[in-house]
């Protein structure tokens, strides 16, 4: 059985964000122990960031008004992304996949690119989701 200690999480627990502290997870089962039985396990620090279960959105080929196969420029479709992105985040998605349908290879192109450069956090500008 590996384990793996997640230190510096930040929990919330009946609507408070409670101060740093350290979850142990069976890596074998994805079980959360409430006391490892070793001492032997990997550790990932969070950095304080929170620590809470998200939804995955498998398939978006858009939402809340923007559609991905509409391109006019570069600051637009990011600034669709993001719009996405908040609107995600908010109904406890952690994490979306935009969805290009069959479109002409340019569009195609230009689209993916801007697609490859987001990251949910780094859209909505909030630290518990940034990477480092």
């Amino acid at each position: 059985m590996g384990i793996l200690a997640l230190v510096n999480a930040r929990l919330c627990h009946h609507g408070a964000l409670l101060p740093p502290q350290s979850v142990f997870v069976d890596t074998s089962t994805g079980l959360i122990l409430s006391h490892p039985a070793t001492s032997d396990f990997e550790t990932l620090d969070l950095h304080d960031r929170i620590l809470a279960p998200a939804f995955l959105e498998l398939q978006t080929n858009g939402c809340v008004g923007a559609h991905f196969t509409n391109y006019s420029s570069d600051d637009e479709y990011l600034k669709n992304l993001e719009k996405v992105s908040r609107w995600m985040v908010k109904r406890g998605v952690g994490g979306w996949w935009a969805t290009v349908p069959t479109v002409d290879k340019d569009l195609y192109k230009k689209a993916s690119l801007a697609v490859s450069i987001s990251f949910i956090g780094e859209m909505v500008g909030d630290e518990t989701w940034k990477r480092k």
